[in-house]
């Protein structure tokens, strides 16, 4: 369990974070003396709880209680503060537990087991956007990036890429030993399901069976199972946001969501012409949000997000235009000579 700890008192935080280190099943605790940028690891981590003082400059706790129940309304919401008028206020919001510090050992054991009660167990995550890998609370357990062969790697991807669908043993045979006889095609395609099978059971502490290669009536099936998929969480997103033609301030935050959740091409480093049509696809989808969110930044002065969010799009699409073009009129508007310098001569280079 990963529990984070927002207050801009450091003797509070270290108090706090002395507790919950007794507690064995929290694995991880993360802390932040500024609100703001608690949220900027929530747009990218998963949080089960967090314990949150109340009286904050710049973003009270109140206020930043709502934005994390934006983001992940899973995560259970504890608040800390030396005063008791917001009690009402807080279980307004449904949150989990209220604190006032001092905080005990004995009060903290309360809220702990009152939390782990509703907290549901963080599925792993299958990231097939980016760098193949599987994510346990957000961090990488398992980075498929060394192969037996390189042609373990292209059956793998591809039974990835068609999972949980029946696949013809001669589909996989012409797309990957057409040049054999047949009896050497089945002999070799047995050998590859036998390394696979090997390489996903040495990872089954993590799996626990979630991604399973299994035989039938037609040839194979990669199934996939209690795992979250990062293509298909994009997908879902895309899907509640589909109405959605201009950003403001009552879904941007949604979009954010949906844009954080692209992180790299479909299947990255991997050249295959059966992947093109959905490599293009995501990349579309996630160029036309990030170009609505940009605008929206803009024009609210969010000059720091519009900053965060083209420097993304330039190392993720190096090639897409219009981030280089909205830090060029960015850095002209508010006298950044140099930085609009530097976007021009990396627009000259790529567009020579």
């Amino acid at each position: 369990m990963r529990a984070l700890v927002i207050d801009d008192e450091e003797l509070a935080i270290y108090h706090l974070v002395n507790l919950l280190k007794r507690f064995s099943f929290i694995t991880d605790i993360v802390t932040f003396h500024v609100s703001v940028e608690a949220l900027d690891y929530l747009k990218l981590h998963q949080v089960e709880i967090a314990f949150i003082d109340i009286e904050m400059p710049e973003m009270n706790g109140i206020k930043l209680a709502e934005e994390i129940q934006k983001l992940n309304p899973a995560c259970k919401i504890i608040f800390t503060t030396s005063y008791d008028q917001y009690t009402v206020k807080a279980f307004e919001l449904q949150a989990t537990d209220y604190l006032v510090k001092p905080v005990t050992y004995k009060r903290l054991q309360i809220t702990i087991e009152r939390a782990s009660k509703k907290i549901k167990k963080i599925k792993p995550r299958l990231c097939l956007l980016g760098d193949l890998k599987i994510l346990v609370q957000s961090e990488a357990a398992i980075v498929f990036d060394k192969w037996r062969t390189q042609k373990v790697k292209d059956v793998f991807l591809f039974l990835l890429h068609e999972r949980n669908k029946n696949i013809y043993r001669d589909t996989l045979i012409e797309l990957f030993w057409q040049e054999k006889e047949i009896s050497k095609s089945i002999a070799s395609l047995h050998r590859m399901v036998y390394y696979l099978r090997k390489m996903l059971e040495s990872h089954q502490s993590i799996l626990n069976n979630a991604i399973e290669i299994i035989r039938t009536d037609i040839g194979y099936q990669l199934k996939v199972k209690n795992i979250e998929v990062d293509v298909e969480l994009f997908e879902k997103k895309v899907k509640e946001l589909s109405d959605i033609r201009k950003v403001d301030a009552t879904n941007y935050k949604q979009i954010e969501v949906l844009v954080s959740l692209y992180s790299g091409n479909y299947l990255d480093n991997a050249d295959y012409w059966w992947i093109e049509g959905e490599r293009n696809k995501y990349r579309e989808i996630w160029i036309y949000y990030s170009s609505l969110l940009l605008d929206y930044y803009y024009n609210e002065e969010m000059y720091q997000e519009v900053i965060t969010l083209a420097n993304r799009i330039q190392k993720l699409d190096p090639l897409e235009e219009m981030s280089y073009r909205m830090l060029i009129q960015l850095y002209k508007e508010t006298g950044n000579k140099q930085g609009e310098k530097f976007q021009k001569s990396m627009l000259e280079q790529i567009f020579r």
